[in-house]
């Protein structure tokens, strides 16, 4: 995983919502040092070590999983780390592109990054 990366479901509105206002809540010497970590760790991981790296995540996971006894079959829902959401949730909470058009259409300000590098 990317150091200092937020972890959260995008599919739960409510908690994807708080990681952002966090994140954008930071203090900048936290930013600037979590952007210097992020940038060090992508210019010395490749895609496919990145990859490996999820894949020993999720073997990890799942062995504990066994290990605790629960089911690991393939069913109707989709599990990452710990959090399960259902094919259905999923579908229903998609993100509306014409919602969101609206809605930055509508806005009366922008937040800006205006000391990053990027």
């Amino acid at each position: 995983m990317i150091p200092g990366a937020v972890r959260t479901n995008p599919w739960r509105a409510e908690d994807f919502a708080k990681s952002i206002v966090k994140t954008l809540r930071q203090p900048p010497h936290e930013k600037d040092h979590w952007h210097r970590q992020q940038l060090a760790w992508c210019q010395h991981n490749t895609v496919l070590r990145w990859a490996e790296n999820i894949l020993v995540d999720m073997k990890r996971v799942r062995a504990g999983m066994i290990e605790a006894g629960e089911d690991v079959t393939r069913t109707a829902s989709c599990r990452v780390g710990l959090v399960k959401s259902s094919y259905k949730e999923i579908s229903t909470d998609m993100l509306k592109v014409f919602e969101v058009n609206e809605a930055y259409a509508a806005a009366k300000t922008r937040y800006t990054l205006t000391s990053r590098p990027f």
